[in-house]
């Protein structure tokens, strides 16, 4: 890795994930200005008073971090937040002289990709569809809760999981249980997620903690109105009313009535939707690109 450094010569190094802040904290690299992209609350950052891990985790965060925060220097360090959620977590975590390197930049989408220019209509069967790994924070099982809500309420539904993970098969169960299969699919991964926002009337969103939610951008690009718990970095992204709604508890009850509302009020749900394509656009990559190059001083 050094003698790769030494013989590119950078100008920027940009380190995405924790694993690469290590790495770059053990080489030398010279002039170039260093970018540290937070996509996430990065643990290893928190001093060991704070975290709320396991013991060995803490000693294990408070080693790495010595080792990262030693090289740190005001002169060549920045960092790169998501969302606002992010910012004000590296506001606390990183020392109060480099408060003036820490940048705010929502990440981006290539709207080109997800854009339709034809009006979304509610159809006779509402197709609903949620994108993502089936992990714990990411909380699909809720969505469980939901469609058994619909049901009750005599909608006509259809809900499509996209994506796996190690709790796909509990979500399965939880679904065969209550006895929905006639209403969930489970497509596992896809090639062409736009097809299928494309195909659907709604996301619906479950995570119980989100550092921003690209693919409610995605979704929102495709002129689907967002149905979301409260994520904490997805707060950036909902306008209430406008693009979707955020519901602070985990009530599915509340949740399908959202739902139902706009169904049962073609008129708003119509001008959510084409709200959602405008607002999608300001976070476009053409436009992520340009901020980030100011940022790089370029």
């Amino acid at each position: 890795m050094q003698k790769k450094i030494c013989e590119f010569q950078p100008n920027i190094i940009h380190t995405h994930l924790f694993e690469a802040e290590m790495v770059v904290s053990q080489i030398n690299i010279g002039d170039a200005k260093r970018f540290s992209h937070f996509h996430d609350n990065i643990v290893q950052f928190e001093s060991p008073l704070i975290s709320k891990t396991s013991l060995k985790q803490k000693i294990t965060n408070f080693y790495e971090r010595y080792i990262i925060t030693k090289v740190i220097k005001p002169s060549i360090n920045n960092f790169i937040c998501i969302s606002n959620d992010t910012f004000s977590y590296a506001r606390k975590v990183i020392s109060r002289k480099l408060h003036g390197n820490i940048h705010l930049l929502v990440n981006s989408i290539d709207v080109s990709r997800f854009s339709n220019s034809e009006t979304k209509i509610v159809s006779q069967k509402i197709k609903l569809i949620n994108i993502g790994r089936f992990a714990k924070k990411k909380n699909q099982i809720f969505l469980i809760d939901v469609a058994k809500e619909l049901r009750s309420k005599g909608v006509n539904f259809e809900l499509v999981f996209i994506g796996d993970g190690e709790l796909l098969m509990d979500v399965k169960s939880y679904t065969k249980k209550l006895n929905l299969g006639q209403q969930i699919v489970f497509k596992g991964k896809v090639e062409n997620v736009e097809e299928d926002l494309c195909d659907s009337n709604f996301y619906v969103h479950s995570a119980t903690y989100e550092p921003l939610g690209l693919v409610l951008l995605e979704a929102m690009a495709s002129g689907l109105p967002v149905i979301t718990l409260d994520g904490k970095g997805n707060r950036d992204l909902i306008e209430e009313g406008k693009n979707g709604y955020m519901i602070y508890e985990q009530d599915p009850e509340l949740f399908a009535q959202k739902i139902i509302s706009l169904v049962e009020n073609k008129d708003k749900y119509i001008e959510i939707s084409n709200y959602c394509k405008e607002y999608a656009k300001q976070y476009d990559i053409k436009e992520y690109v340009n901020k980030l190059l100011l940022l790089y001083g370029l």
